[in-house]
């Protein structure tokens, strides 16, 4: 999936993220790398704030995916409340429960890991925003954006119940910004979660390798080729009852003139011989069945996308 950033150069980008001071990285990096850019932010046309509106980062360039990435990450409860303060959503209920619903969302409510890819250096907001200017070449103190022009409604105060909720739905939100020990410390991106779809797919996909391992031709210790699907099977167990009836003392190993192997060549082949193809047949089965419950409890086990791949 690709990830937008703040265009700084070709290469380098600073991560979007919403209520963490988005629009005032949108204008610092238009002032500072794209001088270019003559248009302002059309979020509050008629406010007649100019340069101090909010709505910079929808005039910033852009870039996906830069091969050197930076993100500012605010603490997810203060920005959860600070966003319903934002888009004046003041149903705390309502609002989470359509996040719990996975509903369609506000982009100020998205998760900030989604937005950031692997090896993206991390910053705190607002603690590392200095740090974080100085790294991208950016003049600090960073633009004020809105500064006493508009006020949003007050941040909701949460209930302890509500409070749970939010750190419930935030879980990975709450470990990156934890995870940030100092400024500018790159982002490891979590391993893949193994979903139910993935391994039913796998399951799958074994199934189809069990059953053409023991059902596909054999070749037995004798050298010789025989089908091993199950009529074929059954006709080898019909032969071995009727051979096995015509051995005498004299002949132990009666032979059936004419038998055709996988390969399509006509052979003469004796009653022991067709047992062997049997009993190695059967081996094979109970190998390729107990490979396959070795490799179905892995695929139960696994709780990564990456194990299940390597199964």
């Amino acid at each position: 999936m690709n990830k937008k950033y703040f265009k700084i150069n070709d290469t380098t980008g600073l991560a979007v993220i919403l209520k963490a001071g988005s629009s005032t990285f949108g204008k610092a990096v238009v002032d500072a790398y794209h001088p270019d850019v003559s248009g302002m932010p059309i979020s509050f046309p008629d406010d007649s704030l100019g340069e101090n509106r909010l709505g910079w980062q929808g005039v910033c360039p852009r870039v996906e995916n830069p091969q050197n990435s930076y993100a500012a990450i605010r603490e997810p409860i203060d920005r959860f409340r600070s966003a319903l303060a934002q888009i004046n959503l003041t149903d705390v209920d309502a609002v989470l429960d359509g996040l719990e619903a996975g509903e369609r969302v506000n982009a100020h409510l998205h998760f900030q890991q989604d937005k950031i890819q692997d090896g993206t250096k991390l910053y705190k907001f607002p603690s590392d925003l200095e740090q974080l200017a100085s790294d991208l070449g950016l003049e600090y103190p960073l633009p004020q954006i809105n500064e006493g022009a508009v006020t949003n409604p007050p941040k909701p105060e949460l209930t302890s119940e509500q409070e749970a909720r939010v750190v419930a739905h935030y879980a990975d939100d709450i470990a990156l910004f934890d995870s940030i020990t100092e400024a500018g410390q790159e982002y490891i991106a979590p391993p893949a979660p193994a979903t139910d779809e993935a391994k039913q797919a796998k399951l799958k996909e074994l199934k189809a390798t069990r059953d053409s391992t023991y059902q596909g031709d054999l070749i037995t210790s004798d050298g010789l080729p025989f089908r091993a699907h199950l009529e074929a099977i059954i006709d080898i167990q019909m032969l071995i009852q009727l051979l096995s009836q015509q051995a005498t003392a004299e002949v132990p190993n009666p032979v059936y003139v004419g038998y055709s192997g996988s390969d399509g060549i006509a052979r003469d082949i004796t009653l022991s011989q067709f047992a062997t193809a049997l009993q190695e047949g059967a081996v094979r089965k109970m190998t390729a069945f107990a490979t396959w419950n070795a490799k179905r409890a892995l695929v139960d086990a696994a709780t990564t996308a990456e194990e299940i791949d390597a199964i």
